[in-house]
């Protein structure tokens, strides 16, 4: 397998370039990797250090807007406009950050229930839906956590992120055949089991609501590696209002034990808007 050094260019004119070293993989003859409409990771010479951390991330620098932007920086809240929920804490501080100075947290101790400590947005949603962020799961150990849900409100679907110690996968929620308003569930499609979230981690997730699939990527800047599952929505993911949601959704783990998840540098753009 040969390793190159690639530049991951955003589908937002301005952003600046993340840089990683990405594992490449020739499928189908193609060996460019596309994602996010525009957005392109492109060979270029293995002359760089990849040590070397990418430029800093920053939502004021874009030159174009997407839909929703948060790299929680700013002096304002880390919750403006979203809601927050939950048993646990949630905020943003220095303690650690994939572009400084600040980055959203969600801390919980388990007590042996289904704890959570998650904050959520409302997106009215087009055809298509692009997210990005940077993940990362530093101290305790989880068994098991949800870190990033997208649900269609009422009807019944949801895609959920999963990350725990070596592995991330996706999981969803969909209506039964019924028509009842019951749900089932797909125990999920598994994206890696060589990753560590102790580290950042970035995270790209491509939806196409009228094609009804959406494709899940993790990006490690430090290897150079890229992961990538194409989920098939089970049933139709209706069109409308879409709730992003952030933090700790879901988590198993031994009672007594406190753990906490990261995020920074949010972007969502939707298209048509």
């Amino acid at each position: 397998m040969i390793r190159r050094r690639a530049v991951r260019v955003s589908v937002f004119a301005g952003l600046a370039p993340v840089v990683a070293l990405v594992a490449c993989q020739v499928v189908g003859g193609i060996d460019t990797i596309s994602y996010g409409g525009d957005a392109t990771v492109q060979p270029v010479d293995d002359g760089g250090d990849a040590s070397v951390p990418p430029d800093a991330f920053s939502c004021a620098n874009l030159r174009q807007k997407p839909t929703f932007c948060r790299d929680f920086d700013d002096d304002s809240s880390f919750s403006e406009g979203f809601a927050v929920h939950g048993t646990g804490v949630t905020g943003a501080d220095s303690v650690l950050a994939s572009s400084q100075p600040k980055s959203f947290f969600a801390t919980l101790t388990a007590n042996g229930g289904s704890p959570m400590a998650y904050m959520d947005r409302v997106f009215e949603a087009g055809q298509e839906l692009h997210l990005e962020l940077d993940v990362a799961l530093p101290g305790e150990p989880l068994e098991r956590a949800s870190v990033v849900k997208l649900y269609d409100g009422d009807h019944g679907h949801n895609l959920q992120f999963f990350a725990r110690p070596g592995s991330a996968w996706v999981g969803q929620t969909f209506p039964k055949d019924a028509g009842d308003g019951a749900t089932d569930d797909d125990l999920g499609t598994l994206i890696t089991d060589q990753i560590n979230f102790e580290q950042w981690k970035h995270v790209v997730i491509d939806f196409r609501f009228e094609k009804n699939y959406a494709t899940v990527q993790v990006f490690d800047q430090i290897t150079g590696e890229r992961h990538q599952a194409i989920v098939r929505i089970v049933g139709q993911w209706k069109p409308g209002p879409q709730t992003l949601q952030l933090g700790l959704m879901y988590v198993t783990n031994k009672a007594g034990q406190t753990w906490t998840v990261r995020e920074d540098n949010i972007l969502v753009n939707i298209d048509p808007p």
